[in-house]
């Protein structure tokens, strides 16, 4: 009688779980997704921590880490982490005003201003574009973190093959946004269908709380 009443107690509990997470549009993904883009963005100054993994067949060939601390707009320090094949290289960056950036590779000594962002050791900027034409299904679910309430939305696509003879590739975003409409952190992750292979995983996560010291261009 117990382990019966155990039971019933248990499916209540996962389909209560389940009621929680319910689809949604587009518009309204978008409308919620966008505006707390918007408005973290907008909330300095805070941290932003962005991880990036690069998978080949399975193989970790590429990760890129960047804590960005975000004084205001045109004011930040940037020190990225890049580990190509194994290999580690620091970027350390210091943009004082809009346009204004320094380099290093030690955080230490600086080199001459610059108008560009200091690119890593293979000397690409990373420049990503959100792909946007797919199948897309999108949802939300109501869940607790630390005591608060938040909201998880999910967006995932299935786009066509980007390379002849290739297999349909998905994506899938997870963000976290608080009651006040900020995000708290972001994971996106890519791959290939049929088996389902993992090629990317980005996370980023936004810290409003631990407090740095105030950004300064170098002294020469």
């Amino acid at each position: 009688m117990k382990s019966a009443f155990s039971l019933v107690v248990s499916l209540l509990f996962v389909a209560a779980s389940q009621a929680q997470v319910r689809s949604i549009t587009a518009d309204e993904y978008k409308g919620n997704f966008n505006g707390a883009v918007y408005a973290t963005n907008a909330a300095f100054p805070f941290i932003f921590t962005v991880k990036t993994e690069s998978f080949e067949n399975g193989k970790l060939v590429r990760s890129e880490s960047k804590v960005d601390e975000r004084e205001s707009e045109g004011n930040e320090r940037i020190k990225k982490v890049f580990i190509i094949n194994g290999k580690k290289t620091d970027v350390f960056q210091i943009t004082a005003g809009l346009g204004n950036f320094y380099c290093s590779d030690d955080g230490v000594s600086w080199k001459p201003l610059s108008r560009h962002w200091c690119p890593g050791p293979d000397k690409i900027l990373n420049l990503y574009s959100e792909r946007t034409s797919g199948n897309a299904e999108y949802s939300v679910e109501q869940k607790s973190l630390e005591g608060k309430e938040v909201k998880v939305y999910r967006r995932y696509s299935v786009f066509a093959p980007s390379k002849p003879n290739g297999k349909k590739e998905y994506q899938e975003k997870v963000s976290t946004i608080d009651s006040g409409g900020f995000l708290i952190d972001l994971t996106t992750t890519e791959g290939t269908l049929d088996p389902k292979i993992i090629t990317r995983v980005q996370t980023e996560s936004w810290d409003t709380t631990t407090k740095f010291k105030p950004v300064v261009a170098p002294i020469k």
